[in-house]
C-alpha cells in the first residue's frame, strides 16, 4: 500500500490533513476523531463498491449489498455521524457542541480523502474495478446540484431523525439501520444529478483523489459551485431537518426555543 503513503505525504495532502488535525482537540468526546476517520474509510468501501465488486448481477443484490454495507460501516466504527451534514444537525438541536463539531467534521473530511486512495489502491492490487462517483459538472449552472444536494441531504438527515429518535425503532438497532439504508439508497435513486453525495466530506475526499488522477496534482476543490451545492446547500437541507425535529421536540435550534414543551412532555423527560 505505498500508494497511500505516498498520496499522504504529497505537498498539497500534507496540509489539509494537518489543517484537519489541529481541531481534534477541540472534541469533547475519546474517540470521536477515530469513529469518523475509520467510519468514512468504512462508507467509502462498503457503499461505493456494491454493482462494482460485488452484487453486479441484479440491481437487488446491488441495493442488499449496499445495505450491508451501510450498517457494517456503523457497526465497525460505533456509530460514527459519517456526515457533516448530520454533525451539523446534531448541533443545531444541542447534541453536540461546536468544539465537538469541528472535531467530528475535520476527522469525516479527513478519513474521506484518505478513503478513496486506499480503496482505489485495493482495486488495483486486486484487479478489480474502480470505484466511481458521478460528481456534478459545474461547467453547468449549479443551481440544479444546490437543489439535489439540499433535498437529498433533507431526505437523508430527515429519515434518521424519524428513525433514530422519534419514533419507536429508536430502541432497536435492527431496524432503525436497515431503514436509514433504505433511505440513503431511495436518495440515490430520487437524486441522481449530483451522484448524489448527501455527505460534503464524500463529495471533497473524492474531488481531492480524482484531482490528482486526472488533473496531475491532488488538490481541494477550485471551483466555487462544489461548496454553494455540496457543503452549503446539503447543510441548508440539513438544517431544514432540524428544525422540522426542533418544533417536535420542542428542542432549541442554535439555542432558540422555538416551542415550549407541553406538559405532558415535560413529564416523559424526567
Amino acid at each position: 500500500m505505498g500508494q497511500c503513503r505516498d498520496f499522504a505525504l504529497t505537498g498539497s495532502i500534507v496540509p489539509i490533513l494537518g489543517a484537519c488535525a489541529s481541531v481534534v482537540p477541540l472534541g469533547n468526546e475519546k474517540r470521536s476523531c477515530v469513529k469518523e476517520f475509520f467510519g468514512m474509510v468504512f462508507i467509502v468501501g462498503f457503499t461505493f463498491t456494491p454493482g462494482k465488486w460485488v452484487g453486479k448481477e441484479v440491481w437487488w443484490h446491488n441495493w442488499i449489498w449496499h445495505g450491508v454495507g451501510v450498517i457494517a460501516a456503523d457497526l465497525l466504527c460505533g456509530g460514527g455521524h459519517v456526515n457533516p451534514s448530520m454533525s451539523y444537525a446534531l448541533y443545531a438541536v444541542g447534541s453536540v457542541t461546536y468544539g465537538e463539531l469541528l472535531c467530528r467534521v475535520a476527522s469525516q473530511v479527513a478519513g474521506s480523502v484518505m478513503a478513496f486512495t486506499f480503496w482505489q489502491a485495493v482495486a488495483k492490487e486486486f484487479q478489480l474495478e474502480p470505484l466511481a462517483f458521478s460528481a456534478f459538472d459545474f461547467t453547468k449552472p449549479a443551481a440544479d446540484a444546490c437543489w439535489n444536494e439540499a433535498l437529498a441531504s433533507f431526505v437523508l438527515v430527515g429519515g434518521v431523525f424519524l428513525w433514530h429518535f422519534i419514533l419507536p425503532t429508536k430502541n432497536h438497532y435492527w431496524v432503525k439501520m436497515p431503514l436509514t439504508a433504505a433511505v440513503v439508497r431511495l436518495n440515490i435513486v430520487l437524486f441522481p444529478v449530483t451522484g448524489p453525495a448527501m455527505n460534503p466530506a464524500l463529495a471533497t475526499g473524492w474531488v481531492v483523489w480524482a484531482s490528482g488522477q486526472f488533473q496531475g496534482g491532488h488538490v481541494l476543490p477550485v471551483d466555487t459551485g462544489h461548496y454553494a451545492s455540496y457543503w452549503i446547500s446539503s447543510l441548508v437541507g440539513a438544517s431544514f431537518a432540524a428544525l422540522l425535529y426542533s418544533l417536535y421536540a420542542a428542542r432549541p435550534l442554535f439555542g432558540l426555543r422555538l416551542r415550549r414543551p407541553t406538559p405532558e412532555e415535560k413529564d416523559k423527560t424526567r
